[in-house]
């Protein structure tokens, strides 16, 4: 039996809206000033974000787990 709480599924439904609104705007972006990916690589010398990944072993099953690192001094630029 597999019990959801609501705190997942709300989880997932927001990072489904935070998805659609990054691929909008990138879209955005593309469309009015071409492909920009090669100037932001270069640009950026320290990231201000960072994922790091890990497993959890849940009854015998490994999840991925991700843990956000935010770095106020990661300008970017």
């Amino acid at each position: 039996m597999v019990i959801h709480d609501g705190n997942g599924l709300q989880a997932k439904r927001k990072m489904g809206r935070v998805m659609q609104l990054a691929s909008f705007s990138l879209a955005e972006v593309t469309y009015a000033t071409g492909d920009i990916s090669y100037q932001i690589q270069e640009s950026v010398k320290n990231a201000s974000f960072k994922v790091r990944a890990k497993q959890d072993n849940v009854s015998g099953v490994i999840l991925p787990a991700f843990e956000a690192a935010r770095d106020p001094s990661g300008s970017g630029a």
